[in-house]
């Protein structure tokens, strides 16, 4: 890793600023008077919405887009996964600093208070909902998130220099450039398996991240979990057990009975910070969640209710369908899953197969395997037989459009609508609205 001292950047380039993550702190260093520069070799929404905002964003990766003058470079893991030659020039042409988002979140961390948030899953709602119940109970924090907040339209907060919010991911231990002052750890899961050898492997990745905890910081997790248990029996710092602060008589806006697990992270590290708990519950009560998470997207041409989830791992998928057939016990759910990478799907075939029983239709489209080489020892055909042990009405898509001629040819009317993936089967469910 290259060390820069941020005190000293004027001019950053982001390749990959379309990315969630990579644009949101190319709109930090913009709020903080740094001149931005950036690239992606997609014209996505983010994008978009970047030049909307004044950037200068080029298209396509290509050397000669990128000023001399720049301070530092910061490149999308995604850079390494999808272009290693275009990787390997960077370092060939230019001599200032080169660094991954990871590294960039780690400097600025550096010299703040830092709320980190990682775990398998839930780890965008839950530092949503930690960042918007600091800001509603006075606090004024900084704040990175995977996803796009409902209320503030953007996935970056602009607040104080020492107070720092920040979703930080376990994939690669990316985790690890960040050290933080709370930590807190949503739960843990073998995920990943692209990267990880196996559940062991990731825990000892989060027994590292532990120990990059402040000395006199505060570790919040479920301690009634035993994996949790075994991550955490080293741990000096103050640990707080958020099963302790659950509690399923809040009113929440965003279903599933795991944002009650997500609500208990905030109104624990609320507790961290000594904030009224009752002004805490308020503010999480008026959560309004974020982007591909349980999100509306709108009504059908049957009167279906369409809704999309970034749900790719079995717990997550579980967890959607479940929150739909409580909230609409009296319609048809029909999930239509986009299966996210060969090795994860490979990894947790019968999870997977198994974690469609509240889905009464189910719908694949082929493995989306983004960073990966193609893997043709497994399909989507393969989990489709697989999950018709479980259901009888299960159909195996060729392509999106695919799955809308088949949905033109089905009887849904008044039902419910669920893309699910980490892809961008999410466009299927703008395509579905009227």
């Amino acid at each position: 890793m290259s060390k820069i001292e941020l005190s000293q950047v004027n001019k950053i380039y982001f390749i990959g600023i379309g990315g969630i993550g990579m644009s949101a702190i190319a709109r930090m260093m913009h709020h903080e008077g740094r001149l931005v520069v950036g690239s992606d070799t997609d014209e996505n929404k983010i994008v978009q919405d970047l030049r909307n905002e004044g950037y200068l964003i080029h298209l396509g990766q290509d050397i000669e887009n990128i000023p001399g003058d720049v301070d530092v470079i910061v490149y999308s893991e995604a850079v390494e996964d999808y272009h290693p030659d275009f990787s390997a020039l960077l370092r060939d042409t230019f001599d200032m600093p080169i660094i991954s988002y990871p590294e960039m979140l780690g400097a600025v961390s550096h010299n703040a208070f830092t709320v980190a948030v990682t775990g398998s899953h839930g780890k965008t709602t839950t530092t949503s909902m930690i960042a918007s119940m600091l800001v509603d109970t006075g606090e004024n924090p900084t704040t990175i998130v995977g996803s796009i907040l409902a209320r503030e339209q953007s996935n970056y907060i602009a607040g104080s220099d020492n107070l720092f919010v920040v979703e930080a991911c376990e994939y690669k231990r990316s985790f690890l450039n960040i050290h933080p002052n709370v930590l807190v750890i949503t739960n843990i899961e073998a995920d990943h398996l692209d990267y990880y050898k196996d559940l062991d492997d990731v825990k000892s990745a989060f027994k590292e991240m532990v120990g990059n905890v402040a000395t006199d910081g505060t570790i919040v997790a479920d301690m009634s979990d035993v994996v949790i248990q075994e991550v955490l029996e080293d741990a000096t710092q103050t640990i707080i057990d958020y099963s302790k602060h659950i509690d399923d008589t809040l009113e929440l806006r965003v279903p599933s009975v795991y944002n009650f697990e997500n609500a208990a992270c905030a109104l624990a590290v609320a507790e961290s910070f000594d904030v009224d708990t009752g002004q805490a519950k308020r503010s999480l009560e008026n959560f309004k969640g974020t982007w591909r998470r349980f999100e509306f997207k709108g009504t059908g041409q049957q009167k279906e209710l369409i809704y999309d989830d970034y749900a790719h791992h079995p717990t997550e998928i579980r967890a959607a369908l479940a929150a739909a057939k409580k909230i609409f016990p009296d319609r048809d759910i029909v999930a239509i899953f986009e299966p996210h990478l060969f090795s994860r799907t490979k990894a947790l075939f019968n999870e997977f197969a198994e974690s469609f029983k509240d889905a009464d239709r189910v719908i694949l489209l082929p493995i989306y395997f983004a960073r990966e080489e193609k893997d043709d020892s497994i399909s989507s055909k393969q989990l489709g037989d697989t999950i018709s042990q479980y259901h009888d009405k299960v159909f195996v898509a060729r392509s999106y459009d695919h799955v809308i001629e088949y949905l033109s040819t089905t009887e849904t009317t008044e039902a419910v609508i669920l893309t699910l993936g980490a892809g961008p089967v999410y466009q299927i469910s703008e395509k579905l609205t009227v």
